[in-house]
């Protein structure tokens, strides 16, 4: 670029050759010496000052690492470096391209507070939820999942401990716990029995009966109703069977409950059989129950008859049945036609059907068709009081946690699941103080921010509701 510039002192304009060219080498020389400059200042950076702000990265990586993580992020970020590839692949399984996943945080991002100051005395904060007769410290349950021994060797048991000591309620997976329900109920706290509703009746009922056969072990029974295919354990099965496993384990029933009530005694070891495996999925079985093709609203009817009888006395405590997996407004006016206590509103953590209408954008339109005649909960993309926050304005009664319990269990076992959720109730009554409000029931739109209230009345509006 340089050695062509034309030569002033030519007798024509065109490029010479064969002649001095002092402002080309005035160039040349000085672009060399600025090179030469920005190199060495370049290696002086490198050895002082670059070498300087490495340590501190490390200083601040070392300080990270000693302090314990609170927020669900934090647990996140360090439930990552510890699971084992198959819990790590189980648990953050996604339908498809994790767009449901991705938009319900997306939707909560988009929603803003309105901070109100100067209140006068919000020392006290009640953050209590009253629900079937028992109290919660905070509006929060831990969502039915499945297989937390694949978080920590406890397994459900670490869930329920930890869940109790921080006055969380807990959502017993009964059919695909990892250990058996005799040693989970022996922990204190509230907890609601959580089933599917297979195509195999005898074993629901088996397994409601067996478990209903704990006294006053649990308040409700929530019943997974977004689930009539069998994607999911098609998915995350073969995971199962490229797992390396100790050999003392493959003896051992898959699903301790279901083998316990004489529904499904499925060894490790048959598991991880193909030959077996093909056999049983071409005689018509599945492992653990299958997910019905048919289910329909007269499902829980039958559930609701055998769980309280007919006209609802077969027991001295009529026990609650919650509805969960609603989207629309259509399906929670059914559900309470068809006599449910409660419903959540939820994606299945993204799990089940990907584009599907986010739960929490599906919330204040599923809110105005109850119109607060029972209660109602959500999940799928809750990770902060903030969030809580948000749901419980838009018309929730409290919300539930699925992958955030599983990372903390990941991490410290029970231990880190009662701190987690301890911070979360501190968090919690700290938001509500700078919303100037003292009590969840004090929540609702007029915590939002007016341009997002005038969004979500319109959203509401647009799917045939009214904001009450």
């Amino acid at each position: 670029l340089f050695t062509c510039s034309t030569d002033p002192y030519s007798t024509n304009s065109a490029m010479s050759t064969n002649q001095n060219h002092p402002i080309t080498v005035t160039i040349v020389v000085t672009a060399v010496s600025t090179a030469l400059a920005m190199t060495i200042a370049t290696r002086v950076y490198h050895s002082r000052y670059k070498k300087s702000e490495d340590d501190d990265d490390d200083e601040h990586a070392k300080l990270k690492a000693m302090i314990p993580p609170k927020s669900i992020f934090e647990f996140e970020e360090m439930a990552m470096k510890k699971l084992a590839p198959l819990s790590k692949r189980y648990f953050q399984y996604f339908s498809d391209q994790a767009v449901t996943a991705t938009t319900c945080r997306t939707f909560y991002n988009s929603i803003r507070l309105l901070p109100s100051i100067l209140q006068g005395d919000v020392s006290n904060i009640d953050t209590t939820l009253d629900i079937f007769g028992e109290t919660l410290d905070i509006p929060v349950l831990i969502a039915p999942s499945a297989c937390h021994a694949l978080a920590c060797a406890e397994g459900e048991v670490a869930t329920a401990r930890g869940a109790g000591a921080a006055g969380v309620g807990y959502c017993y997976n009964f059919s695909y716990s990892s250990v058996i329900y005799t040693d989970v109920v022996k922990e204190p706290g509230v907890k609601w029995l959580h089933m599917y509703m297979f195509e195999e009746r005898d074993m629901v009922q088996a397994m409601i009966e067996t478990a209903l056969s704990c006294e006053d072990c649990f308040s409700a029974i929530i019943l997974t109703c977004d689930h009539p295919h069998r994607r999911v354990q098609g998915r995350t099965l073969p995971y199962f069977m490229r797992a390396k496993y100790p050999y003392s384990d493959l003896d051992q029933p898959f699903f301790p409950n279901q083998a316990a009530t004489g529904s499904d005694k499925t060894t490790l070891k048959q598991l991880l059989d193909p030959l077996y495996m093909e056999q049983m999925l071409r005689d018509g079985g599945n492992a653990g129950g299958t997910n019905s093709y048919t289910l329909s609203w007269e499902d829980v009817r039958w559930i609701q008859t055998l769980v309280n009888g007919k006209d609802g006395k077969k027991r001295k405590k009529k026990i609650p049945i919650v509805a969960k997996g609603i989207l629309s407004a259509d399906d929670a006016r059914k559900a309470m036609e068809v006599g449910v206590d409660a419903i959540v509103v939820s994606n299945h953590g993204g799990r089940q059907c990907d584009f599907a209408v986010p739960a929490i954008e599906a919330l204040p339109v599923v809110a105005a068709a109850v119109q607060g005649k029972i209660p109602i909960f959500v999940d799928s993309g809750v990770r902060s009081s903030a969030d809580i926050v948000r749901a419980l304005c838009l018309g929730a009664s409290g919300v539930m946690l699925g992958r955030p319990p599983l990372w903390a269990l990941a991490c410290e076992g029970s231990e880190g699941l009662e701190r987690m959720l301890t911070v979360l109730k501190e968090d919690l009554k700290d938001d509500m103080r700078s919303l100037g409000v003292t009590s969840i029931s004090q929540l609702g739109m007029k915590c939002l921010f007016p341009p997002d209230q005038e969004r979500i009345a319109e959203i509401v509006s647009a799917c045939g509701e009214k904001l009450t």
